[in-house]
C-alpha cells in the first residue's frame, strides 16, 4: 500500500509580483492549495517577494527571547559558562540557514548584532554606556556575526565547487 499523501497540509506560493488577476488555483488530489504569501519550511520564512526581513525578524525574536531565558538562569554563573550558554543556545540559533537568507541590509544585520552585544554586555556584566561593545567582543574573542555569515557563505560556496 503506498504513502497517503495530505493534500490538505500543502499550500501554494507564487514568487513574483503577479496581480490579483493572474492568480491560479492549483489542485492536489482533487484539493484546492490554499494561495500564501509567505510560509515557515524547515525553520526558514520564505516570502513571495523573496526578501528576508520577515525571517530576520522573527531570529532576533526567539535569540532575544533566549538570551532572556539564560539571563535569567544563569545569573551568577561563571564568564565561560555564560559564553558557552549564548554560544550554544543562542549564537547557533541565528546562524541557522544563514547561507541562504544573510541579510543585505544594514537595519537587519544590526538588528541581528544587537543581541550579540546584549551578550556581551550580560556575560562580562558590564553595563555602562561609556563601554565599547567592540572591546567587549575582543576580550570575548566574538566574531562580528556578519563576519562569521561571511566566512559560512564563502566555505559552502568552496565546498560545492
Amino acid at each position: 500500500m503506498g504513502t497517503v499523501f495530505n493534500a490538505s497540509l500543502c499550500y501554494m506560493m507564487c514568487i513574483g509580483h503577479l496581480s490579483s488577476s493572474e492568480q491560479y488555483m492549483y489542485q492536489l488530489c482533487n484539493v484546492v492549495l490554499s494561495s500564501v504569501t509567505s510560509e515557515k519550511y524547515l525553520g526558514v520564512y520564505l516570502k513571495h517577494d523573496l526578501k528576508w526581513s520577515h525571517h530576520i525578524d522573527q531570529v532576533a525574536a526567539k535569540a532575544s527571547r533566549k538570551l532572556g531565558f539564560i539571563r535569567h538562569n544563569l545569573r551568577g554563573a561563571p564568564v565561560d559558562c555564560k559564553k558557552l550558554a549564548y554560544v550554544t543556545l543562542v549564537r547557533s540559533g541565528m546562524e541557522y540557514a544563514s547561507v541562504m537568507w544573510d541579510p543585505y541590509t544594514k537595519r537587519d544585520s544590526d538588528k541581528l548584532e544587537k543581541t550579540q552585544w546584549c551578550a556581551a554586555r550580560w556575560i562580562l556584566s558590564s553595563y555602562s554606556w561609556k563601554t565599547s561593545v567592540t572591546i567587549l567582543l575582543q576580550q570575548l574573542q566574538l566574531e562580528l556575526l556578519a563576519e562569521r555569515r561571511r566566512v559560512q557563505r564563502l566555505a559552502f560556496m568552496f565546498i560545492r565547487s
